[in-house]
């Protein structure tokens, strides 16, 4: 019976311990911080590619990034895919691994310098591919131009961008190079086009150290741009010389849009000033709209009962698909209406010209004037027909201040046989 007894306490004190041991491990449930996700990994570039470049031991990076840390460490892997470049042509870290906690790692390509002669290699790398586990991930591609110039040669590399939000229909961004085309031109002083790059995407022109000594312009024209959106485009310049000029930049910002394609609309960036084969630069930054002058247009500019027509003060400047004209109403809205026009607030109101002559002006600001003391903005909006040979314009147009049309009170009052200010000027 003693033995029984005993054999019963001893199995009572061990089921009450595995009692309390279960307690204490139910009290730790939940208390876990580390959880496995699946989080999307996103591929950054810092740079714009395809780079074009004399290879000279520079480097480029790009930044992996995860979405939220992980458990694991998270390897990238990188490849090249196309190219004529060998191994001998560049260095790159070709296993990115992300640290289990991190959420970042970045890589670098350096492309090397030789001494060989030889023609323009290319270059694309994968970042990513189908061993990467535990992420989302769409593998990235960087590619390279890369060229093999004497030291006399200058390199010019020409890239643009919409600084304002551009997409499709379906809401996916535009890239730059589907919403435009330009070309890369070296001209004269005069404007005339000496030489030109025209691909398919961003431009490189290789400035020979051959070429006689002189002043260059570096400009810029459209091939060919999107129709349906207008859009203003970033400009980025950039040149390198082997051993003398590495990378070399500039910008210039809004500085052309594709508010018609033809040879009137380009952009003047640089100035190279080429002694030997040394060269100094001097910055333009002109549109060619800005150099063109503007012409007087004589004729009639509204007409009332109590003056008669006024004398046009219309001036145009003919630009691609149309022309900016300034100086409408500008006798009437002093002489008749009695407001003064600031002149420093005038603006370049743009006419699109069809085919067939038609004059179209969009709802437009014009101007701002003061009268008794107070400021007010006024709008534009037109039709009409142009004979651009002879040089005659026909425009009827209104006016509108915070929805108040002075051309249509005057006619409402008699004052007007015309509902619209009737322009009828020529060169």
């Amino acid at each position: 019976m003693k033995n029984i007894n005993y054999i019963k306490k001893a199995l009572f004190i061990f089921a009450f311990a595995l009692a309390i041991i279960s307690c204490d491990r139910d009290d730790n449930v939940g208390n876990s911080v580390t959880v496995v996700t699946s989080p999307n990994t996103t591929i950054t570039l810092n740079f714009i590619e395809p780079v074009t470049i004399i290879e000279n031991d520079q480097e480029f990076t790009f930044t992996v990034t995860l979405s939220t840390t992980q458990v694991v460490d998270i390897k990238l892997y990188v490849q090249q895919i196309a190219g004529t470049a060998t191994a001998d042509d560049y260095e790159v870290t070709s296993l990115i691994t992300i640290p289990t906690g991190s959420t970042t790692a970045t890589g670098t390509i350096k492309i090397l310098h030789d001494d060989l002669i030889e023609g323009t290699e290319t270059l694309t790398l994968q970042i990513g591919d189908q061993r990467t586990a535990n992420t989302s991930m769409t593998p990235a591609t960087a590619s390279f131009n890369i060229l093999n110039v004497t030291e006399g040669d200058l390199v010019i590399d020409l890239a643009w961008s919409m600084p304002d939000p551009t997409t499709d229909d379906s809401g996916n961004e535009i890239d730059p190079t589907d919403f435009a085309d330009l070309r890369l031109l070296i001209m004269d002083v005069d404007g005339n086009i000496i030489d030109e790059a025209d691909g398919s995407s961003f431009e490189t022109f290789v400035f020979n150290g051959n070429m006689p000594d002189g002043e260059y312009l570096v400009s810029t024209d459209f091939y060919a741009a999107n129709e349906d959106i207008v859009r203003d485009l970033d400009l980025s310049l950039v040149f390198n010389q082997i051993g003398t000029i590495n990378q070399l930049g500039s910008t210039y910002e809004r500085a052309i849009n594709n508010l018609g394609t033809c040879d009137l609309n380009f952009y003047v960036m640089t100035k190279i000033i080429k002694t030997g084969t040394s060269y100094t630069f001097e910055d333009i930054s002109t549109h060619n709209y800005d150099l063109a002058p503007y012409v007087p247009f004589g004729g009639t500019d509204a007409t009332d009962v109590s003056v008669g027509a006024h004398v046009s003060e219309i001036v145009i400047k003919n630009i691609c698909d149309g022309f900016f004209i300034k100086g409408l109403n500008a006798s009437w809205m002093l002489n008749s209406w009695g407001e003064e026009i600031q002149q420093d607030t005038a603006a370049d109101v743009f006419a699109q010209v069809a085919a067939d002559g038609t004059v179209t002006i969009d709802s437009q600001y014009i101007f701002t004037t003061l009268y008794d003391g107070d400021l007010y903005d006024y709008t534009i909006s037109a039709s009409g027909t142009y004979d651009a040979v002879a040089g005659v314009l026909h425009l009827e147009y209104n006016l509108d201040q915070d929805g108040f049309s002075p051309n249509g009170w005057m006619f409402d009052n008699g004052y007007m046989s015309t509902e619209l200010f009737v322009a009828d000027v020529n060169m």
